[in-house]
C-alpha cells in the first residue's frame, strides 16, 4: 500500500484501487488515518468473496462484506441480462468507505474518487 497527503488530499494506492480523498474538516488527518487503518480489512474481506463476485449477479446471493453486498445490489438493475458484481467494484468501495467515514465523523463535505467512480457527501445547509 502506498499513501501520501498532497495539498490536503489523501492519495492511496492499494493493489488496483487508487483513491483520491478530500475531506473538508478541521481534523482531516484523523479521517485520512482512519481510511489508511481500515482499507486493508475492507479489501481483505472483499477478496474472500471473489469467487462469488465473478459469477452472474443474482437477486438472492448472500455476501458477508458490505462492499460485496453493495456491488451485488448495484448490478441487480441489469437482471436478467448477464453482469457480474465486479462491474461495480470501484464505486462500491468508494460508497462503503464513505458510509464508514460518515459513521465516525461529522463532516460538511467529502469526496472519495476511486478511478473515476466517486462517492460525494455534502451536508445540507441549515437555514
Amino acid at each position: 500500500m502506498f499513501s501520501k497527503i498532497i495539498e490536503g488530499r489523501l492519495y492511496l494506492e492499494y493493489g488496483p484501487t487508487n483513491l483520491v480523498v478530500e475531506a473538508f474538516h478541521k481534523d482531516k488527518l484523523k479521517i485520512y488515518n482512519y481510511i489508511i487503518e481500515n482499507i486493508d480489512q475492507m479489501l481483505s474481506e472483499l477478496s474472500l468473496e471473489l469467487t462469488k463476485l465473478r459469477e452472474k449477479t443474482k437477486a438472492n446471493t448472500k455476501f458477508k462484506s458490505q462492499i460485496a453486498k453493495t456491488m451485488n445490489d448495484s448490478t441487480k438493475i441489469f437482471l436478467p441480462r448477464f453482469i457480474t458484481p465486479l462491474a461495480s467494484v470501484a464505486g462500491a468501495i468508494s460508497e462503503t468507505l464513505l458510509d464508514k467515514i460518515l459513521s465516525q465523523f461529522d463532516l460538511e463535505k467529502i469526496y472519495i474518487n476511486n478511478g473515476g467512480d466517486a462517492a460525494i457527501f455534502l451536508k445540507k445547509n441549515k437555514n
